[in-house]
């Protein structure tokens, strides 16, 4: 009998966080879709050598998308929003030599519940994500 209380201990977290991901994976599509059928208002903003684009639906963001980079280096950052909170970022970097990084974040109440780092198959090196918005405020009005 305790085994079995000990496993099912152990299991049901991890059959919680995978149905939490099941539900970002579901809500990511939904945006990306809306986005493809142009049903959100866009808007662009340049700032500090990074484009920043804002999706909003009903003056609420729902994505975040920042490019940028230098001569020798390339980075995106997607951020996803429902209800006003953050429950995934899609982190990408790359440089002329080949390396980078993608890097998922699956949040669940403003924690983060699971991370998924993917390196190049050419050399495993961390880089700068585009993380420096000068006034995240100035985005969401």
């Amino acid at each position: 009998m305790s085994k079995i209380l000990t496993i099912l201990l152990i299991t049901l977290p991890l059959l919680g966080s995978s149905f939490d991901i099941n539900k970002i994976r579901k809500e990511f599509k939904k945006i990306e879709s809306n986005i493809a059928l142009n049903r959100y208002y866009s808007r662009k903003i340049s700032q500090d050598m990074q484009e920043i684009t804002i999706y909003k639906k009903h003056n609420r963001v729902k994505k975040i998308k920042v490019e940028g980079g230098s001569e020798d280096s390339y980075h995106k950052g997607e951020y996803y929003f429902k209800n006003g909170k953050l429950f995934f970022s899609y982190l990408q970097s790359n440089d002329v030599a080949g390396c980078g990084v993608e890097v998922r974040n699956y949040y669940k109440r403003r924690h983060l519940i699971k991370k998924l780092v993917k390196y190049s198959k050419k050399c495993r090196r961390d880089a700068g994500y585009p993380a420096y918005i000068r006034s995240y405020k100035e985005l969401l009005d």
